[in-house]
C-alpha cells in the first residue's frame, strides 16, 4: 500500500494539475480533428464534445470518452496515490459531492475503478483501481512528465518523480518499435489492420 509520504509523488502541487486539466480538456479538439484516426466524422468542436465517443474506431476518441470528463484524471491521480475513501477524494481535490459522485461511478462503469465495501459486511465502500486502471500507469507519468517539462518554465518543477527501490530519478518514457528503435513523430505512421474478409482474399490470390 501506498504510504501517506509517498503521495506526493502523484499528488504533486495542485496548480500543475489544474494545468495539465486544461491540457486533457483540449484532448476533445486534439480527439476530433486527429485526421489519421479513422471514424472521426469532421464535425466541429461544439457538437463532436456533446456526443459520446465510445463507439469511435479511434482509440484515443475511445479512450478521452471513458477519462476525458473534467476531473477524472484529477481521480485518478488521487488513486495512484493511495486515495480510496470519497469523503478523502472530495476533501483532496475539493470537487462538489455529486461531481465527484457521477466521476466515481463513470470510472466503476467503465471498469476503471472497482466500488466495494471497505470491510466484509460494511455499508462504506472505497474505490481501487482495476488491472484496467492499473494499466494507466505510464499514462500518468508521461503526463506528468509533460507538465514537468511545459508548465513551470523558466522555473523547475517542485516534485521530483523517483524508483521507491533505489532513490533515482524515473527516465522520460520514449516510444520505441517492437525492435527496440525509438520512434519520432515523423517516423510515426497508422495503419489499418486488415478484416478477416481481407485476410482470406489475401490468401486466395
Amino acid at each position: 500500500m501506498t504510504s501517506h509520504s509517498d503521495r506526493h509523488i502523484f499528488a504533486g502541487i495542485l496548480p500543475v494539475e489544474r494545468r495539465l486539466q486544461e491540457f486533457v480538456a483540449s484532448l476533445s479538439v486534439i480527439a476530433s480533428g486527429f485526421n489519421s484516426c479513422p471514424g472521426d466524422t469532421g464535425e466541429g468542436d461544439q457538437s463532436m464534445q456533446r456526443k459520446s465517443w465510445a463507439s469511435e474506431e479511434c482509440p484515443m476518441a475511445r479512450s478521452v470518452d471513458v477519462i476525458g470528463d473534467w476531473g477524472s484524471l484529477m481521480i485518478l491521480r488521487q488513486a495512484f496515490g493511495g486515495t480510496t475513501r470519497f469523503d478523502d477524494f472530495q476533501k483532496e481535490l475539493e470537487i462538489s459531492r455529486n461531481l465527484l459522485t457521477a466521476r466515481l461511478k463513470k470510472l466503476v462503469v467503465c471498469g476503471i475503478l472497482e466500488r466495494r465495501p471497505i470491510a466484509e459486511e460494511a455499508r462504506r465502500h472505497e474505490y481501487v483501481l482495476t488491472e484496467m486502471g492499473e494499466d494507466l500507469f505510464a499514462t500518468i507519468i508521461a503526463l506528468r512528465q509533460w507538465g514537468d517539462r511545459w508548465l513551470f518554465r523558466p522555473d523547475p518543477p517542485p516534485i521530483r518523480m523517483l524508483d521507491g527501490i533505489d532513490g533515482s530519478e524515473l527516465e522520460p518514457i520514449k516510444v520505441r518499435s517492437s525492435r527496440g528503435r525509438e520512434i519520432k513523430l515523423a517516423d510515426f505512421r497508422l495503419r489499418r489492420r486488415a478484416t478477416g474478409k481481407q485476410k482470406a482474399r489475401a490468401d486466395n490470390l
